[in-house]
C-alpha cells in the first residue's frame, strides 16, 4: 500500500494509483509498471522534498528561498547538473556573476553532449553576457 501525502494521508493500493493517473488524463495500459512502486531511499525523498520548495519558492518569485533549496540539493546530490544549471540562472537573476559563472560552467562540462543544443546555446549566452558585464 501506499501513503497519499497530499491528501491527509489516504492509504492507496496500486489499482487506485492506476485509476488516479487515468482520471488525471495519463494514458495508462494495462497494471502499471512495478518500477512506479520501487520503495525510495532517505536522500531521494529529501531531493524531492527540496525540488517541491525549490518549485513552490519560484512560483511565488521568493529567489533566495529557490535558491537556498537548490544550495540543499547539491549538498545531497553534488553532481546534479540541472541544479548547477538552475542556481547559475538564479544566480544571475540575483546579479551574482562571479557564481552563476561557476555553476553554468560546472553544468555545461556536466551535461556533456546530453543536453539539448537550444539549452548548451542559452546557458553558453548567459555565460557570454556575464562575462560581457564584467569587463
Amino acid at each position: 500500500f501506499f501513503v497519499d501525502p497530499f491528501n491527509q494521508g489516504e492509504i492507496l493500493f496500486p489499482e487506485d494509483c492506476r485509476d488516479r493517473l487515468i482520471r488525471a488524463g495519463h494514458p495508462v495500459i494495462g497494471a502499471l509498471p512495478q518500477v512506479y512502486f520501487a520503495p525510495v531511499g532517505p536522500r531521494a525523498f529529501l531531493a524531492r522534498m527540496l525540488t517541491n520548495l525549490k518549485l513552490i519558492y519560484l512560483n511565488q518569485g521568493d529567489l533566495e528561498r529557490a535558491l537556498a533549496a537548490i544550495e540543499r540539493i547539491l549538498l545531497v546530490f553534488p553532481d546534479a547538473h540541472l541544479e548547477h544549471r538552475d542556481r547559475g540562472a538564479l544566480c544571475y537573476q540575483l546579479g551574482r556573476w562571479d557564481e552563476a559563472e561557476v555553476d553554468l560552467t560546472t553544468y555545461l562540462q556536466l551535461v556533456g553532449d546530453r543536453a539539448t543544443p537550444e539549452n548548451i546555446a542559452l546557458v553558453e549566452q548567459l555565460l557570454a553576457q556575464i562575462r560581457q558585464s564584467k569587463n
